[in-house]
């Protein structure tokens, strides 16, 4: 058990203003080397300090005419279908979309991962967890399970959840959909007012960042995940991923911050890093601990301190900020990467998270004096 209990931060905090640890494919614990990604259950990944969960969820067959509301990991070749089946947990015969995979592995049941997730909240009543769903089937299936077994602890309140404080968010499941999920369970209103909140990713390769909504009902971030799945670019070794990785977190991190000082609220989107290097080819876990050891934390820290600091500069350039007196430290808090995905999460990963948050105002502005000392 780690000590990443994000009310000592403080309840007045926003969730824009702490980093948290962010679970890539949070319900896979089973399968093979190259597709299970976590090795700890809901609850005791919250416990390590996980406080958002990245989840994919689809029926799977169990046999006897009955299907589960699974999460999956896979790549593609996903056949799905129509049929009536009784539904698990819910004692009834529906009709769902289920999927058999050819490729990839099936995880935790959705049941027992909202169970968990009520648990933890009820036991911890400082704290907060936010459950994404995306790239699902079954969706108004998901909505009404995660409002039957959250119960009094799904967030209902309707509005931006970027800036909510923890005061706010304490003792709650914040559920997000994909605005296309969202709109497939064919009841908005009726799902929106029981917490089916959405999620809504900024990132626009093509054309910049999208505009930050301050309207828009749930969560609103910028981030991609992803390398390159070609072993000759990576010249087959660890170290080829994680320059891969960096490289492309970077790249994706630079039209979030150029847009910090113009962009109407940019500071309001949630940043989103991911410190993972999921494949096809190699076992998922080795790579994760060697990404966690040593010199590859010094540049994932590296890499958040640099996409803060830039952020900063061109914050206070528009802005015109002045960034050595210890009053500005607040303002300087601009676009900064508040979620960092990570595979396999553990007490020791969270913790590195965690203490990014011990980045006061005034060791901001220690940060942008050292950098443009260098």
């Amino acid at each position: 058990m780690s000590n990443c209990f994000y009310g000592q931060l403080g309840m007045d905090k926003r969730l824009r203003d702490i980093v948290i640890a962010g679970s890539h494919d949070a319900g896979i614990t089973e399968g093979g080397g190259n597709a299970k990604t976590q090795s700890q259950n809901i609850y005791h990944q919250a416990m390590s300090g996980v406080r958002f969960f990245d989840l994919r969820i689809h029926a799977r067959a169990i046999g006897g005419g009955r299907a589960r509301l699974s999460a999956y990991h896979a790549g593609g070749g996903i056949i799905k279908g129509k049929k009536t089946v009784e539904l698990e947990g819910s004692g009834e015969t529906v009709k769902v979309t289920r999927s058999k995979l050819t490729v990839g592995t099936w995880g935790m049941g959705l049941k027992g991962m909202l169970e968990q997730a009520k648990q933890f909240v009820t036991n911890y009543k400082s704290e907060f967890l936010i459950f994404k769903f995306d790239k699902c089937s079954n969706w108004s299936l998901i909505a009404d399970y995660c409002i039957d077994y959250l119960g009094d602890t799904i967030f209902v309140d309707q509005g931006d959840i970027n800036r909510r404080t923890l005061q706010d968010l304490k003792g709650k499941v914040i559920v997000l959909f994909s605005e296309k999920g969202f709109a497939e369970t064919g009841h908005l209103t009726y799902y929106a007012a029981r917490g089916i909140k959405k999620w809504r990713n900024v990132y626009d390769k093509e054309n910049g960042p999208k505009a930050y909504d301050s309207r828009f009902d749930g969560l609103q971030y910028s981030g991609k995940g992803g390398t390159t799945l070609n072993p000759i670019k990576m010249k087959w070794t660890m170290k080829g991923k994680i320059k891969d990785n960096e490289k492309t977190q970077l790249k994706r991190m630079k039209p979030m911050i150029e847009a910090n000082g113009v962009m109407s609220h940019s500071s309001d989107v949630l940043g989103m890093m991911y410190w993972t290097s999921t494949g096809y080819f190699e076992n998922i876990q080795k790579r994760n601990t060697k990404m966690w050891e040593g010199a590859n934390v010094d540049r994932m820290k590296g890499l958040w301190e640099g996409g803060l600091y830039d952020s900063i500069r061109e914050r206070s350039e528009h802005n015109r900020i002045k960034r050595t007196n210890y009053a500005s430290g607040p303002q300087l808090k601009a676009f900064i990467p508040n979620i960092i995905m990570m595979d396999f999460a553990n007490d020791t990963q969270c913790t590195i998270v965690y203490d990014l948050n011990t980045i006061a105002s005034t060791a901001l502005v220690d940060m942008l004096a050292g950098h443009e000392d260098d």
